[in-house]
């Protein structure tokens, strides 16, 4: 072979191993993009509990025009978790490439637009129902969202064990079908 055509297969190989490289990273890049977005969205439903670990102590001077921590933390925590809630399924979407992917996503947002659903549950109780001890909602919110969370990795754990079955089977009835196949050919 002249040395010519090696150097033009070596250049290929390289320009295809770039190529591959670089779909690589790209498909890590939107990974990456997708579950910081889902982090977002979980993130969301935790933030107006924050100010819930502060004690109410009213200051001598406003900090940031509130009259204490805890009124500031409030408003933060339900500001910021509008904002979470909106960058998390912003960037979830802005990696969906496929119709296969779209439902794929939709089905994570389900499960990650719980602890969001779930804090709005909690603060509308909050307005209609008095004398609630806040700090005692706020822990059986996060008993609740923990409790989900480990359902929901539970219910993946088990969908991966049957996973792994079905391949078990499959993979014992290929080999006792190759098995009676070779038996047949071997009694002929």
């Amino acid at each position: 072979m002249p040395l010519g055509m090696k150097s033009t297969k070596t250049e290929l190989s390289h320009q295809e191993d770039n190529q591959e490289i670089k779909t690589k990273n790209k498909g890590l890049t939107l990974f990456f993009i997708e579950k910081v977005g889902f982090l977002f969205i979980l993130l969301s439903g935790l933030m107006p509990f924050v100010h819930s670990f502060v004690e109410r102590e009213i200051l001598t001077e406003k900090f940031f025009g509130y009259p204490s921590i805890q009124a500031f933390l409030y408003s933060l925590g339900v500001h910021l978790s509008i904002l979470f809630l909106v960058i998390g399924v912003l960037l979830i979407i802005s990696v969906v490439n496929s119709p296969a992917r779209y439902k794929i996503v939709q089905n994570y947002l389900r499960y990650s637009l719980i602890s969001p659903f779930i804090s709005s549950i909690f603060y509308l109780s909050w307005v209609f129902i008095p004398d609630v001890d806040y700090n005692l909602l706020a822990y059986i919110f996060l008993s609740l969202f923990i409790c989900s969370i480990s359902l929901i990795i539970f219910y993946q754990i088990l969908r991966y064990i049957n996973t792994l079955k079905l391949i078990n089977k499959h993979r014992e009835n290929v080999l006792k079908d190759g098995l009676s196949y070779l038996k047949s050919k071997l009694t002929r």
